[in-house]
């Protein structure tokens, strides 16, 4: 295929070196965000970067070089504070705090190796630092072979089709032929036949196990040595190590013998292994024959080494570090100046973005072609796609596309090499428009051979990207695209409100409303435009007079409370226009008179309602405590005149639903009706109130159920009010409302949340009570943590499942107990198993034998599963809110977790009789021992 487009390529260069020099920003690359990455501490004396994906942290200290394995790596930072090395596809990602700096490219390490490779001294491969048994094929094993000469079964050695007599092809010793004495450390070598056996023939090899003589994360030298013998064509060899007789996973070299007969010559490299390798690993060296015919070969084969090297290790410039395997990770909120034009690039985030794969992996593919061999400039690496028919031809629609998923929301821009062409019956190539590059609904028109971009906004996380013809006009014969890339740019430039809408009634003194203003990434004012002059706006950043106010950009970006004023004079309708530059919000204003009404409020008697009351939203579910069966509800109006149909009704399962309609004070229907329909009862889950609500109303431990006797007040979760019961969500372990307590579980940091309960002031007899219902026939467990905090002294928590809240009915079981020790130290509570004589609902009882301060977390009362394919009735798991617990470990046991890909996601040795693991929403495998379980994280 001709394509004479050589004249556009000073152009191009040009184009590319005015690219070069107008580039100013910082280009970022993409890596998941993790501040606290988790990781253990590396020993700075013996540490040794693997070869895989890890991030590595450190304290570095300005001006003082950073040296890595004696300088696999070098860094020296600008700036005292935490240094971050993340490495992934060979290359590592270098970061001071949350800024990036630069990206370095690892060199190999320095290694020293025995003298098994000594080529002065041939007997050295026997030396015991040589892996490989039997090397120079002079242990042989069973009957003479041969007829004319000596031929045997190699010992140790394993050849695929085992070992064979010359006559027939294959592979055995050759012993003490006179024709092949260069190179060889002794009498024997091994005399390789491959009599058609194929081009890159894959199932003729050689191979022993190694056993357990390699290790993880250390560097190897391979070396054998070569004797042509009949050799009608070159000869291709696969060497290597893998974890099966034939793999190659672990290391894989492809080596060339010439087509040259009675030539002596050695071959080697050096290779680095994975950080976990198999319990049993083999050497293998394959003969894939000719690499372009299947004609045959004859290759004596001697003097093969595998030794370890010798390797300068540790970190030097540093007085710590922190080292996770597996994982590259950047810092979390990481400084980009978007403004300044930088960009992160989220090229890798793209499948197969150069089709370097010589495919279309990742790609869906309608009429392109991968092709190999076309000028420079629409290409990237050796492979691109294209479609090129006759002159006379039309090239009909086609596309190639992906989509783009887990994206942060923003602005991206795709850019690309395409053209799309028309060649007219040797007259010279004409550029017209018959392609466009497309990200999301975003398109560009390509025709000249160069880069183009197309400019996205994504708002649901994912894009799609591709090159596409769409009615290309006539003659259109050549269209090809080659190198995607993909571009961060930023966030979108938005307000927000906290209310969409503002009622104002003439019952109402004053007619005030709040409205609470949050800019992002603006760079402009905000101006404020109200629909009425009877609306006036106020606020500290707030200037100008109605209708037109303004914030200054010094404060567009901050948190703004604006009140808006209504004089009553006239009634109001619109809407109040808030703009910056292209970010807008509107908030919907309305006022009343004496016959409008609305509902100003919903409460219960018990309970919670969901969602939270707002005006303007009419429909609610209501769920109550264990122990409650009906639920009242009472709603109030705006103006109070007005009056309320079906109010104080009640809703239970037997009226699962009622309708609330405001009513102005002369009696006339005036508000839409408001559904609150009955969702049942919290159960043992809801303990928490979920583990994250935290708002006002709903995350007071009252609405789910708690009470208390002697009674106590009970608040939102992480209030700081002193002498009260709450929740409390802790961060690395502490809480700004517990003033110097950091919790702590099997020496962790704890991360979830708490009930910070009490029984200080004289109230060492209060009993906290929970409602649950239970059923008869099943058998509970009963598990937790609990720490003290702080006043008097340590004490034993007692929790009780009794029919009373008073622990006066019917126990279920033994009480269980936690004996508590350190202030903020989480103590399993003892796994109680129980049953109840009969079903109905009973209390969790809490009681301390001290008038202390203490909290409770991760409470659970599950009945036992059946455990997939398990040994043992004692072991099986339970999940809540995104934690698996393993109940029935004992110290010790290995725990294993794996995806539903059958990936290791984590291992772990248990420490007690229940084993907890955070892990994302899905479905996983969990072993213990031979025991496997099944479980789904919601």
């Amino acid at each position: 295929m001709k394509k004479n487009l050589h004249f556009l390529r000073s152009f191009l260069m040009l184009f590319v070196m005015l690219q070069a020099f107008s580039a100013h920003a910082t280009v970022i690359p993409y890596l998941p965000a993790m501040q606290n990455f988790g990781g253990s501490t590396a020993d700075l004396a013996t540490f040794f970067p693997s070869t895989g994906s890890y991030t590595l942290e450190v304290q570095g200290t300005v001006g003082v070089q950073i040296s890595v394995a004696n300088g696999v790596y070098n860094y020296t930072p600008t700036t005292n504070g935490v240094v971050r090395f993340s490495q992934k596809n060979g290359k590592v990602y270098v970061y001071e705090g949350n800024v990036y700096k630069t990206t370095l490219t690892p060199n190999a390490a320095q290694a020293t190796y025995p003298n098994v490779y000594d080529d002065a001294n041939l007997s050295n491969i026997n030396n015991a630092e040589n892996l490989i048994v039997n090397p120079g094929f002079e242990t042989t094993t069973g009957a003479n072979l041969g007829t004319t000469d000596q031929r045997y079964a190699a010992a140790t050695w394993i050849p695929t089709g085992g070992h064979t007599s010359y006559t027939s092809g294959g592979i055995r010793v050759n012993v003490d032929n006179a024709s092949y004495v260069t190179g060889r450390e002794s009498l024997a070598t091994l005399l390789w036949r491959n009599d058609g056996a194929g081009v890159n023939n894959t199932t003729t090899y050689l191979y022993q196990s190694l056993g357990t003589k390699l290790k993880p994360n250390t560097i190897y030298k391979i070396k054998f040595h070569v004797l042509t013998h009949n050799q009608a064509r070159s000869c291709n060899w696969r060497v290597g190590v893998g974890s099966t007789s034939g793999g190659y996973e672990y290391s894989l070299n492809v080596f060339n013998t010439p087509n040259t007969n009675f030539t002596s010559r050695s071959y080697e490299y050096t290779f680095q292994t994975p950080s976990v390798v198999a319990s049993e690993t083999f050497f293998t060296i394959g003969n894939n024959g000719d690499a372009t015919s299947s004609t045959w070969t004859i290759i004596h084969l001697d003097r093969i080494t595998l030794a370890e090297g010798s390797v300068t290790k540790g970190i030097t410039g540093v007085t710590s570090a922190t080292f996770l395997d597996g994982t590259a990770y950047a810092p979390a909120n990481l400084a980009v100046d978007f403004a300044n034009g930088d960009y992160i690039d989220y090229t890798s985030e793209i499948t197969n973005p150069s089709f370097e794969t010589n495919s279309f992996t990742g790609w869906t593919n309608t009429g392109f072609s991968i092709v190999s061999n076309s000028p420079l400039y629409v290409k990237d690496g050796i492979y691109h796609i294209e479609k090129y028919l006759a002159p006379v031809a039309t090239i009909a629609n086609m596309s190639v596309s992906q989509t783009v998923t887990g994206l942060p929301n923003g602005k991206y821009v795709l850019s690309a090499s395409g053209l799309a062409r028309k060649n007219q019956n040797g007259t010279g190539p004409t550029d017209i428009a018959g392609a466009v590059l497309f990200a999301g609904n975003a398109s560009t028109p390509v025709s000249t051979a160069g880069s183009y971009s197309a400019e996205a906004i994504v708002t649901d996380g994912t894009l799609s990207i591709g090159f596409k013809v769409e009615n290309a006009p006539t003659g259109t014969n050549w269209v090809s695209v080659d190198n995607f890339k993909l571009s961060y740019l930023g966030v979108i430039p938005s307000l927000v409100t906290t209310q969409s809408s503002i009622l104002y009634s003439v019952a109402s003194t004053p007619s005030n409303a709040t409205i609470s203003l949050t800019g992002s990434n603006l760079t402009s004012d905000i101006t404020l435009t109200v629909p009425s002059t009877h609306i006036t706006l106020s606020g500290d950043n707030v200037t100008g007079t109605s209708p037109t106010y303004t914030i200054a950009l010094a404060n567009a970006n901050a948190l703004n409370t604006i009140t808006a004023t209504w004089d009553k004079a006239a009634n109001v309708s619109g809407d109040i226009s808030i703009t910056s530059g292209t970010a807008s919000k509107t908030v919907s204003v309305t006022s009343d008179d004496i016959e409008t009404v609305a509902v100003s409020g919903i409460s219960l008697s018990a309970g919670g309602l969901t969602p939270r009351f707002e005006v303007g939203t009419t429909v609610y579910s209501v769920k109550a405590p264990a122990d409650v069966n009906s639920v009242s509800i009472t709603a109030t109006t705006t103006p109070s005149v007005a009056t309320v149909t079906n109010n104080g009704s009640s809703i239970s399962a037997s009226v699962p639903s009622i309708d609330l309609t405001g009513n102005s004070y002369n009696g006339n229907a005036h508000t839409s009706a408001y559904t609150i329909t009955w969702n049942g009862n919290y159960t043992i889950n809801d303990w928490a109130a979920g583990g994250t609500n935290t708002d006002a109303v709903l995350s007071v431990p009252t609405v789910y159920g708690w009470s208390a006797n002697p009674t106590i007040t009970w608040v939102a979760a992480n209030s700081t009010q002193s002498g009260t019961v709450r929740y409390m969500d802790m961060v690395n372990g502490a809480n700004t409302g517990i003033g110097g307590i950091t919790y702590t579980y099997n020496g962790n940091n704890y991360g979830g949340r708490i009930m910070f309960v009490r029984w200080d002031g004289g109230n060492v007899a209060r009993i906290y009570s929970y409602p649950v219902a239970l059923e008869t026939g099943i058998t509970y467990q009963l598990t937790g943590k609990a720490a003290w905090n702080s006043v008097d002294v340590a004490p034993t928590l007692t929790l009780n499942v009794n029919s009373a809240k008073d622990n006066t009915g019917t126990s279920a079981g033994t009480a269980a107990t936690v004996v508590t020790s350190t202030a903020g130290l989480l103590t399993d509570i003892s796994n109680n198993s129980f049953t109840v004589p009969s079903t109905g609902i009973y209390y969790l009882n809490i009681t301390s034998s001290t008038p202390s301060l203490c909290a409770i977390a991760d409470l659970s009362i599950v009945g036992t599963p059946t455990s997939l394919d398990s040994n043992t009735s004692n072991l099986y798991v339970s999940s809540n809110k995104g934690q698996l617990t393993v109940h029935g470990t004992q110290a010790g046991d290995v725990v294993n977790v794996y995806n539903m890909s059958g990936m290791l996601i984590n291992k772990f040795a248990a420490t007690s009789n229940t084993s907890v693991l955070n892990l994302k929403q899905g479905a996983y495998f969990v072993k213990v021992n031979d025991n496997v379980m099944k479980a789904i994280i919601k």
